[in-house]
């Protein structure tokens, strides 16, 4: 079926033409008016390296625990084989549900740089919650929060912020963001391996840490953030 759809969309895009790429106004005088857009002044060495640590550490978060929690429920918090299974269930419903939410509360106002803050800092908490409290009655909680604050866009997010702050080759920005999430897919399967006979649990510090780490990232972005954009509204 999902072939069927794809080739289906591969025939109708084939009809589909090319938007006209610089489209004259309807008058000299519009355009005469409208000041150009002066680019905020990012500095690359600073917020772009963060930007690139963030790419890499959002992906090794919730690509680490979606490959090890259902064995860290049969080993961890001692639950029946089918309970363990189950919790990528929860995750994927607090994932499925951190979309709709994020949509939702964009529109009213709240910010994404807020939310990229806010959302790591409840990772980090859940994970720490999961390495420190193992428990059956409270892994399936806390599995659907790390699904909702890890796994539901802010990854994401955090590629939208990095293109508006650096909007020149926003191609390229993102190739390097992507870049940096294939890395972690990669190198932490490498160690979480190595860890596995040292215990599930340690697995799961990891993953705290890691998420530890990608919170002080995110506070650095959102300092460095409003700086930049408030420096720019001023000019």
């Amino acid at each position: 079926m999902p072939a069927v759809i794809l080739a289906l969309n591969f025939v109708i895009m084939l009809k589909m033409g090319f938007p006209v790429m610089n489209r004259v106004g309807n008058s000299d005088k519009n355009d005469a008016s409208e000041a150009p857009v002066e680019a905020p002044k990012s500095k690359w060495y600073l917020e772009g390296i963060c930007f690139v640590l963030y790419g890499y550490i959002s992906q090794a978060t919730f690509y680490l625990i979606s490959q090890w929690l259902t064995k860290y429920g049969v080993a961890v918090a001692q639950m029946p084989d089918l309970a363990a299974r189950s919790l990528m269930s929860y995750y994927s419903i607090g994932s499925l549900a951190c979309v709709f939410f994020t949509a939702f509360i964009t529109k009213k106002g709240v910010r994404p740089i807020t939310l990229l803050v806010v959302y790591t800092l409840i990772s980090t908490l859940a994970i720490g919650g999961l390495y420190y409290y193992p428990s059956a009655s409270l892994a399936p909680i806390l599995s659907a929060v790390v699904g909702f604050s890890a796994a539901g866009g802010v990854m994401q997010l955090g590629l939208v912020m990095m293109t508006e702050m650096f909007p020149k080759g926003k191609g390229t920005m993102t190739g390097i963001f992507y870049t940096t999430g294939s890395i972690a897919s990669f190198t932490i399967p490498v160690v979480t391996g190595y860890m596995a006979d040292s215990g599930i649990n340690s697995i799961m510090g990891l993953d705290a840490a890691i998420a530890l780490a990608g919170f002080i990232v995110a506070c650095i972005i959102y300092v460095r953030y409003n700086s930049v954009m408030k420096n720019r509204k001023a000019a």
